[in-house]
């Protein structure tokens, strides 16, 4: 239980630093989650555990603030009705931070791009009429009345674009160009025919209403594309929201059947030795899933933020794999399953990171369990050559489209029909597989027919030089 809270109070923490985006129904599935966590945290008679719950609650307040501030974004972006899509567009080729595109249909689009810290770009589309209309009526002011000049907007050529009402003399006090990375537009400023008295009582505050235009405009602006970065991060952040929810399962399951175990027998209602074996090796067994979450979590946390370390070490294969077997078997042993190997005795050993392939191995077999459908059979062969061996792990049960094949290591992801979005799982077990197995220069692959099951193959090389 205390590890299962270390690890909820690092999920939290790291929720709480990334800004992952949630659905409304999500963020409140997890914070059910953890507020039955706390509960667990405080029926517990461990010291530790009351303090890691106290954290917990801690987090989980800063959790809330952070969702109270994107409540306020998301309805600032929808009463102003600021949202980009960010397609559209081809990949810049010229130097110009300002472009215009003609498409097939001859149609001109106009957008500014900007350079992100990984080399690539982002960019903002403009619609310039919508642009032209609200800059005009909601950003200048055109009170004729208070005003003793007028203005225009006129883009390259001195072609009129908008203007303020009334006539315009030739007699131009101001001209400001915009910046390079907004439209081609200049915003000219005339001096108003007036009356000797009036120029004279206006002249001395003019200079300064040209400057809060410009300020204005500028903030206008700059406004403008602080929307579109808070909505590009949003955008982004979403694919990381059915990772939680899911994880948010896969904790809330086991706790809540240990939880329950353990006061069955902590009140004495179980009174059979044997019926109180049986509850201790489920227990065990939830520990263990449980346990297994827990490693995944952190170890994908150390892999996304590049901090994995690797120890390579001269090691037996053979007596590797028998042990992940015997771990996986104990672990579904109510289940039925049965689990074969096929190992030759000749294997070599291999200088690879024992933690880690053993952690590719249970996932694999993780994995298998978890799609068998109504097959109860797992194999694990064994085969070597004299530059690698090869380990493949095959179940028969419901198999991947053959759309799926090539997603199946991406992070976050889920098979793509009904069938397979009703098994629980994290969607990181097989991206931990693919970069254990990447730091180790091996490959990974699949082969699978849908209905009749599929095989992962893993090939590690025999000699070869490893990095941490």
């Amino acid at each position: 239980t205390l590890d299962a809270l270390k690890s909820t109070n690092h999920l939290i923490s790291l929720t709480a630093k990334s800004h992952w985006e949630l659905e409304v129904s999500q963020y409140k599935q997890l914070i059910s989650a953890i507020n039955e966590i706390i509960k667990i945290s405080d029926s517990c008679t461990d010291e530790r555990c009351r303090e890691r719950g106290k954290q917990i609650r801690l987090l989980l307040d800063e959790l809330t603030i952070l969702a109270g501030n994107t409540n306020q974004q998301l309805v600032f972006l929808n009463k102003d009705g600021i949202v980009l899509k960010e397609s559209g567009f081809k990949s810049p080729i010229a130097e110009s931070e300002y472009r215009v595109y003609m498409n097939v249909e001859r149609k001109a689009s106009h957008f500014s791009v900007f350079p992100r810290s990984d080399n690539g770009q982002w960019g903002i589309i403009y619609n310039l009429s919508q642009f032209l209309n609200q800059l005009t009526q909601t950003i200048i002011p055109i009170e004729k009345q208070k005003l003793d000049f007028q203005w225009q907007i006129v883009k390259e050529g001195r072609e009129l674009l908008a203007q303020s009402p009334g006539e315009s003399s030739e007699d131009i006090r101001i001209t400001s160009v915009f910046p390079a990375y907004m439209p081609s537009w200049s915003l000219a400023l005339y001096k108003e025919s007036a009356s000797i008295t009036t120029a004279f009582f206006s002249a001395s505050q003019g200079i300064f209403m040209y400057i809060f235009l410009l300020i204005v405009i500028g903030l206008a602006f700059g406004l403008f594309f602080t929307l579109q970065i808070i909505n590009k991060e949003l955008l982004f952040s979403k694919m990381k929201s059915d990772f939680i929810s899911t994880v948010s399962h896969e904790f809330k399951s086991p706790l809540t059947s240990i939880r329950q175990m353990s006061e069955m027998l902590f009140n004495e209602r179980i009174k059979t030795e044997s019926r109180k074996k049986e509850y201790y090796g489920i227990m065990l067994e939830q520990s263990e899933r449980l346990s297994h979450l827990i490693d995944n979590i952190l170890d994908f946390s150390k892999i996304e933020e590049g901090e994995k370390a690797f120890r390579f070490e001269k090691t037996s294969l053979k007596e590797l794999i028998d042990r992940v077997k015997s771990l996986f078997q104990k672990s579904i042993a109510n289940e039925g399953f049965s689990v074969i190997s096929s190992i030759p005795e000749s294997l070599p050993e291999l200088v690879i990171d024992k933690e880690a392939i053993q952690q590719v191995l249970y996932n694999l077999l993780d994995n298998a369990y978890k799609y068998s459908g109504n097959s109860k059979n797992i194999e694990i062969l064994v085969e070597s050559t004299r530059a690698s061996v090869k380990i493949s792990v095959k179940d028969f049960g419901i198999g991947i489209q053959r759309v799926d094949q090539h997603k199946v290591f991406d992070r976050f992801y889920r098979g793509g029909n009904e069938l397979t979005r009703s098994v629980t799982g994290s969607g990181i077990g097989l991206t931990i597989v693919k970069k254990i197995v990447e730091a180790h220069h091996g490959t990974v692959s699949l082969e699978s027919i849908p209905g009749k099951g599929t095989t992962f193959q893993v090939t590690l090389p025999i000699d070869s030089k490893t990095e941490s």
